[in-house]
Formats: structure tokens, C-alpha cells, sequence
């Protein structure tokens, strides 16, 4: 019997993160990179499910569960440093992402490095994590309506001082007060979305663009954030993407899984640091052009948006 539509979509995202169809070839090339004493175990089970769908069977449930989790170890999250966005590692033992996604990776942080810093991490002054926010005018940043919740206790109200934003907040470099800003106050908020605009002093960047090409399932994209610890969400996980290395800028690569207007589910792997964070076609480095909610089936995953 055929698979059916659920199962024939993961066997194509598979085949498009992963560098072959030697999975163990891709498990050791994951190893080689990050240790294998953050990699869990399950290679052996997303192997048979790999095989299985390539014959036309459908797995079991364990056996897809570590398919899944092979997948999303393979979505590359490289830091922002000093401005541009790592490269993928490449070199002997290190090819472990699709020559494809190497090329638009290559292109994609050439064209996205002048919005970087157009993006922020969004605390309290006491340096407490909310999320992420970008510039969408000279003086407003765009963020999920529940991150200016956390900021005001819910009372989506917000004295002047009371949080700022982090347009720097690299891994190993200092804050910059000229890449820092206070949050004035709550400018409006969406009454369906989760979405909020907040002001700030006049900036000198440039807002992050939006575009005009509609996006589709299976297309690449980027989220860009400050992924934050939770424990509450697969911990061993989120280390063995992130090292250590929480709460600073950084991407996190992977497509979209379905169109669901006015909904839309991808798998870039987030966390609660990420909410707010914009999400940009891997293709052209826009953001896309829909006012639509984003909600991740990710393993660790929390909302982000887009908007018009």
C-alpha cells in the first residue's frame, strides 16, 4: 500500500536535510561535529524508518520519532558573530548538510548580514529574557503579544525604562550602547494575533524587509532569535544544538512543513527565547509577506510570526 500524504512529506523533508541516503554516514557526520556524547541515541531506529519509507512501508511509532529527531539534529543553527552569520562547517568529516542547502546558506547570510543587527533580544533591565523583536520602522520593533505580556506583568502596558532591547548580543563579544535601546512603551497590540508593536527611540538601520513571493511547504526558511535554556522542553535536545551557548543571536534553519491560512507550521528548531522572532525564505532572505501566526511542531519549540 502506498504511503499516505503525512508519511510521503516526511520522506521528502529527509531526503532534503539529509547529505545521502546513508544515514549513519549523516549520524557520524553530527557526531564528528558536537561530540557523541550529545548525540542520543536512535540512529539504528531513524535508519529502519528511513528504509522503510524509501519501500514504501510505514514505520512504527519509535521508529519515526527518531527519524524526526535525526531531522531536526541536521538543521544547522549557526551564531551571529560580529555582525555576519557563521558559515556551515565543511571539510573532512564535517559535510554533514546537502550541497543545496550549503549554496542558499552561503547566499542567504551575504544578503541577510545588513538586518542583523535590526534584530534584538528583548529583557527586563534586570537582564531577564523575554524574547526577540525587530525593527519594522525607525522607532518600532514587532514581537509576539505575549512577550510584551511578560514584560508588563500582563497588563500589556509599559512604563517608559521598565525593558530594553539588545540589537548586539553576540556569543563572546560585549552589548554596544549604541545597539541598545530603551522600550518607551507598548505601541498597539493585535487583537487576534499574537503580535505587538513596541516603541523605542529613533534608530539609524534599516527595518527588516518583507517580501512579496508566497512560500510553500517544503520551502526553506530562517528564524533568527535568542534561543533561550527551557528545561520543560526536550533539554538534552536543546543542547546538543546549542552547546551551552543560550540566550545569544543566533539562525535556526528549516522549511515549511504545511500551509494552513491563517496558520502555518514549520520545523525550524526555536524556544522560548525565539518568541517574536522574524522568519525569513532561506530562497530570497525576506520576511514573509503574510500577517499569519506560526506555530512550530518543533521538539522544542514556541511561536513566532511574520507580518505585512
Amino acid at each position: 500500500m502506498p504511503l499516505d500524504r503525512r508519511l510521503q512529506s516526511l520522506l521528502r523533508r529527509a531526503n532534503r536535510a539529509l547529505p545521502g541516503p546513508d544515514l549513519e554516514r549523516a549520524i557520524a557526520a553530527i557526531r564528528s561535529v558536537i561530540g557523541p556524547s550529545h548525540v542520543p541515541a536512535g540512529g539504528n531506529l531513524a535508519t529502519v524508518a528511513l528504509d522503510k519509507l524509501h519501500r514504501q512501508i510505514a514505520p512504527d511509532p519509535e521508529e519515526l520519532a527518531a527519524l524526526e529527531l535525526v531531522i531536526r539534529q541536521m538543521r544547522p543553527m549557526p551564531l551571529s558573530v560580529n555582525g555576519q552569520l557563521e558559515d556551515l562547517p565543511a571539510g573532512p568529516g564535517a559535510n554533514m548538510y546537502p550541497e543545496t542547502l550549503r549554496q542558499a546558506w552561503t547566499q542567504f547570510r551575504i544578503r541577510i548580514a545588513p538586518y542583523l543587527y535590526s534584530i534584538g533580544r528583548i529583557e527586563l533591565v534586570d537582564g531577564e529574557c523575554a524574547g526577540t523583536g525587530f525593527l519594522v520602522g525607525p522607532d518600532l520593533v514587532a514581537t509576539n503579544r505575549h512577550v510584551a505580556g511578560t514584560l508588563s506583568s500582563g497588563a500589556e502596558n509599559l512604563s517608559p525604562g521598565k525593558a530594553r532591547i539588545l540589537f548586539r548580543h553576540e556569543a563572546g563579544a560585549p552589548d554596544d550602547p549604541r545597539l541598545t535601546a530603551a522600550i518607551l512603551g507598548v505601541a498597539a497590540i493585535h487583537p487576534r494575533l499574537d503580535l505587538a508593536l513596541l516603541r523605542i527611540p529613533t534608530q539609524d538601520r534599516p527595518p527588516v524587509p518583507f517580501g512579496r513571493t508566497m512560500l510553500r511547504a517544503g520551502d526553506g526558511i530562517v528564524a533568527i532569535g535568542y534561543p533561550t535554556q527551557d528545561s520543560g522542553r526536550n533539554p538534552l535536545f536543546l543542547e546538543t544544538l546549542l552547546q551551552g551557548r543560550y540566550g545569544v543571536k543566533r539562525a535556526a534553519v528549516g522549511e515549511i512543513l504545511s500551509m494552513e491560512r491563517p496558520a502555518f507550521f514549520h520545523d525550524c528548531s526555536t524556544t522560548s527565547g525565539n518568541s517574536g522572532s522574524p522568519l525569513f525564505s532561506l530562497r530570497t532572505g525576506r520576511s514573509e509577506e503574510h500577517p499569519s501566526e506560526l506555530q512550530s511542531r518543533g521538539l522544542i519549540s514556541y511561536a513566532v510570526f511574520c507580518l505585512k
